[in-house]
């Protein structure tokens, strides 16, 4: 009798096991099926990714460097006429890929602001800036007018290479789509 309980617990456990296996797969064909009808591109679109002549490709974006130079705003008007923005910096990657696009001695934009709300650094794309690669000392808002970001190209052993400065001056900017 002892025997036959055990296997009836054991005879319960596979149920069980086996209820879980297929409901897990039930569960894949669904994922999969919704993936298909919502996602109907394949994967390599996103992998696969080409970019446009005199843009760069890093990881899954494309970026732009100016070489003529204007104001924080329209710099990023000039970024949006071309399907992209000012490009927001979120991995130390993208910050090393980003300031080797620049010559010794370049600044250029990032889409980085304080403009909404003095010391409260927002990407253009609405996110808050949670990394940051400020110099030292910087932001400083010198003179209470400087509200937007810029990278500076300068041969350092840090990757801190952001400084704050007056959005109407001209700068190279960086676009990313």
């Amino acid at each position: 009798r002892r025997r036959r309980r055990g296997d009836k617990g054991e005879e319960k456990e596979e149920r069980k096991t086996f209820l879980f296996k297929v409901l897990y797969i039930r569960f894949i064909i669904c994922v999969l099926v919704f993936h298909r009808i919502f996602c109907p591109y394949p994967c390599s679109q996103f992998t696969d990714i080409r970019c446009d002549t005199d843009w760069r490709k890093f990881d899954i974006s494309c970026y732009f460097i100016s070489n003529i130079k204007k104001n924080w705003t329209d710099s990023r008007k000039a970024c949006m006429a071309q399907g992209a923005d000012l490009v927001v910096i979120d991995s130390r990657d993208e910050q090393v890929f980003v300031h080797g696009l620049l010559q010794t001695g370049q600044n250029a934009w990032i889409g980085l602001t304080d403009s909404v709300q003095e010391g409260t650094w927002m990407w253009v794309d609405g996110t808050p800036l949670t990394t940051a690669y400020w110099e030292p000392e910087q932001p400083n808002s010198y003179s209470g007018n400087q509200d937007c970001g810029e990278i500076v190209q300068k041969p350092t052993e840090t990757l801190d290479k952001w400084n704050d400065d007056g959005c109407f001056a001209a700068q190279l900017w960086i676009c990313e789509k």
